[in-house]
């Protein structure tokens, strides 16, 4: 539309595209005539009066939700919920909890609530109820989110993708995000991930600013404190209870890191990074981590 080549528009394109560059080039080969330009320019010109609308609507929602300032704040603590997400939330269910009485009747008004449909004895699937589909989207677009967070809710999802697939886990972590939700309004409180260690993220972030002010006021010298600056060494290996592990007769073993271990397999097997290679904890020759 502006008169640049096919190689030249291809630097536009997305980095989430699956067609390869030849492909794209095929498919911006040929003439725009005034017609396609023109149909183009109206597409386009369109998508943006929608994403300034929604822009518009964006932020007198934000102004209207000013006074529940802390619920939203509090929501937007739970991995995968964000401003937007936690506004139009808050909206759908509004801030008084005692509305629903219990969280099972909250994901049951919302129909996120699991399904318990047996016949003979046998679990059977059944219908999905209607429910509320905003508030429903909503926490499945937030599960989907948090399930590529590294969190407590992530751990759930993975245990879930396992056993009933990926639209069902998905769908179960909604149902768990909700019950948190209600907790939180009902509380007045925040989340808090079971995995995350926050008090070592405080120590972290507030250490340097801790010890400029020692070194001020002359509780430590100043030598000590730039050796405390030096780069600390790695731990041992031994010293770390997450780099051990116990074989089936009761050995702990040895460092994980020199075979780039990431995780533990639910058979007791442990899964090296980046290579298809399982070792066995059984197999693994106590005397030879000596």
């Amino acid at each position: 539309m502006r008169g640049e080549t096919p190689e030249q528009v291809l630097q536009y394109a997305s980095k989430r595209l699956k067609a390869t560059e030849e492909e794209l080039l095929d498919a911006l080969a040929g003439e725009l005539t005034a017609d396609h330009i023109f149909v183009i320019s109206e597409i386009l010109d369109h998508i943006e009066d929608l994403e300034r609308r929604i822009a518009v609507f964006s932020r007198q929602l934000l102004t209207k939700l000013e006074p529940y300032k802390p619920m939203l704040q509090a929501m937007q603590t739970i991995p995968g919920i964000d401003r937007m997400g936690a506004a139009m939330l808050l909206v759908e269910v509004g801030g008084d909890m005692t509305a629903f009485g219990t969280a099972e009747k909250l994901a049951s008004w919302a129909a996120v609530s699991p399904g318990n449909h047996e016949s003979a004895g046998k679990r059977v699937a059944g219908k999905k109820r209607k429910g509320n589909p905003y508030v429903r989207r909503i926490l499945c677009e937030a599960a989907n989110a948090a399930s590529r967070t590294r969190c407590a809710l992530q751990e759930k999802f993975k245990s879930l993708l396992v056993r009933r697939g990926r639209k069902r886990a998905i769908f179960a972590l909604a149902h768990k995000m909700l019950k948190i939700v209600f907790v939180l309004l009902s509380r007045g409180d925040y989340y808090r991930d079971a995995t995350t260690n926050y008090e070592k993220l405080t120590v972290e972030r507030n250490a340097p600013r801790w010890m400029k002010m020692l070194v001020k006021y002359g509780y430590i010298g100043e030598k000590t404190w730039r050796h405390q600056q030096a780069k600390p060494g790695l731990p041992a290996s031994n010293d770390n209870p997450r780099h051990r592990f116990v074989n089936g007769n009761g050995f702990t073993g040895g460092d994980w890191r020199p075979f780039g271990i990431q995780k533990r397999s639910r058979t007791g097997r442990l899964v090296r990074l980046g290579s298809t290679a399982i070792f066995n904890r059984r197999q693994i020759d106590p005397a030879w981590h000596q």
